[in-house]
């Protein structure tokens, strides 16, 4: 890893090595490409990686590693994964969509 950073996030560090391994050094061109890809603007990216931002927001970092093809995780300290993160948001819509239904038809019996 590259510490000339070392007041910013980690995560900042992460992706200036991933960056770096899939385009070589961090253009101007690179930074477009990555903004286009991920949705991210150029003036975020460039803050990160040559400006003042210390804590990316956590949506801002997804979008990038999605944009480079990478997967977002939860792994355990012994190396088990948890769950991936879509597949908890899947269980999380379900949950509620099972409760809005519950709720609706309760309320629909109840009105009759």
């Amino acid at each position: 890893m590259d510490y000339r950073h070392v007041d910013k996030d980690p995560v900042i560090d992460a992706l200036r090595t991933i960056i770096e391994d899939a385009y070589g050094d961090i253009t101007h061109s690179v930074l477009e490409r990555l903004s286009y890809d991920s949705g991210v603007s150029v003036h975020c990216l460039r803050g990160w990686f040559l400006g003042e931002t210390r804590r990316p927001f956590n949506m801002t970092v997804r979008l990038v590693l999605q944009a480079l093809n990478c997967r977002v995780q939860i792994i355990r300290a012994d190396g088990t994964e948890i769950i991936g993160m879509r597949n908890a948001y899947r269980k999380e819509e379900k949950k509620i969509n099972v409760n809005a239904k519950t709720k609706s038809s309760a309320a629909s019996t109840s009105v009759q």
